[in-house]
């Protein structure tokens, strides 16, 4: 009972560290793009913690939201890849095979899904620990994403402020433009990294019931 209860807080913790950790990071990013007062800074600072602490809790959760609508679409969906990719291995088709067998089904008709909904009914802590990994790929994900569209905004940014002095002459730059630039390029070469590191951690969190099952039925 008190295993489980532990188990819950360390899930809610994991989902509050994620919600948090990507504001954060924006936050920080924010801070070197844009010129802002630090007085400003710090007036946000001295707002009560708790309003402080929901509203990048919010922003977070909007984070998320978009880091998953982003995440189903084709360009980056890496559900299917990283299933065929299981589905291939020596290993895989054992566990199909074996569980097939246990449940007299045609083991043309067990998905990937199936197996891995069986293994998570039967043993609950597996799911807890597929969750860990899974909200480590989600976490680099949502940088990856953050990145992606700091990218866009920079670079429209400095495209509009060109278009602009071009025609109305010199004007306030609101962006730090070496700074900015320099992120930019960062964001560039940390693209394929980020992206590998998702699918890295996504790919163990789809494979744990599999290599699970193998541990623990058959050695």
């Amino acid at each position: 009972m008190i295993d489980k209860v532990l188990e819950n807080i360390a899930v809610l913790l994991l989902e509050v560290i994620g919600f948090i950790a990507s504001p954060i990071y924006l936050f920080a990013l924010t801070l070197l793009i844009i010129e802002i007062d630090y007085e400003y800074i710090e007036n946000i600072l001295e707002i009560n913690n708790l309003i402080l602490f929901l509203g990048i809790y919010v922003i977070g959760y909007i984070i998320r939201s978009g880091s998953l609508f982003f995440g189903n679409c084709n360009h980056f969906d890496i559900r299917i890849e990283v299933e065929e990719e299981i589905s291939d291995t020596e290993i895989y088709q054992v566990v199909k095979s074996d569980i097939s067998k246990k449940i007299n089904i045609d083991e043309n008709k067990l998905s990937f899904r199936d197996i891995r909904n069986i293994e998570f009914s039967k043993r609950p802590p597996i799911a807890d620990k597929a969750y860990l990994f899974m909200f480590r790929a989600n976490l680099f994900f949502d940088i990856f994403i953050i990145n992606l569209v700091s990218i866009f905004l920079v670079l429209s940014y400095h495209l509009i402020y060109l278009i602009i002095i071009s025609f109305f002459g010199e004007i306030v730059n609101g962006l730090n433009v070496i700074t900015s630039l320099v992120i930019v390029f960062i964001a560039f070469i940390l693209w394929k990294p980020l992206l590998k590191a998702r699918k890295y951690f996504f790919r163990i969190s789809y494979s744990l019931p599999i290599t699970h099952y193998i541990a623990h039925e058959k050695l």
